[in-house]
């Protein structure tokens, strides 16, 4: 069972939708407990209802009639993060030093940046006895089904070599 509940304020205005599959008294305790601001929200029932795809749909649409996005609320996206990045395209999240939501060009961006850095990271690698070179050490222990470890030590000058295959590194 989910239940799709809001957050009102004294003046009995909704600034919070939100769905939970826990009992609303555990949920309000989670709010105060994170958001000690919170204390003088009450929480109410919106509507319950028995699958999670219901709930989150239910909890976009209330989001949107009760217009509790930020700034009007407390909601900072609409529905849920998701890894799909529905979240994103829809409202953008917030950046890791400031409160201006980035959009979903920008978190793209950032992905691929930081791919990109990753694939800098990797020292590509040749085996001696057969000339080959793969981009990184872990997709030749992949491809050629050899121990990390051993492959390791070998790039090191510690063993001569594993199942019988040498390997350097290759200069940039």
């Amino acid at each position: 069972m989910y239940r799709v509940y809001c957050l009102k304020n004294k003046k009995d205005e909704i600034v919070y939708v939100g769905y939970t599959s826990r009992s609303l008294h555990d949920r309000w305790r989670h709010h105060k407990n994170t958001f000690p601001e919170r204390v003088d929200l009450k929480i109410e029932l919106i509507q319950e209802v028995e699958l999670k795809e219901q709930a989150k749909s239910l909890e976009i649409i209330y989001i949107r009639q009760y217009n509790t996005l930020s700034p009007n609320g407390l909601n900072i996206a609409l529905g849920h993060a998701n890894n799909s990045g529905e979240k994103l395209k829809i409202s953008g999240i917030k950046t890791r030093f400031g409160n201006r939501p980035k959009t979903y060009e920008e978190e793209q961006k950032r992905v691929h940046n930081h791919k990109e850095g990753i694939k800098k990271l990797y020292k590509r690698i040749r085996c001696v006895n057969t000339g080959i070179e793969y981009e990184s050490l872990g997709h030749a222990c992949k491809e050629l089904d050899l121990n990390r470890s051993a492959l390791c030590r070998v790039l090191k000058g510690q063993r001569p070599h594993t199942k019988g295959l040498r390997f350097e590194y290759v200069p940039n």
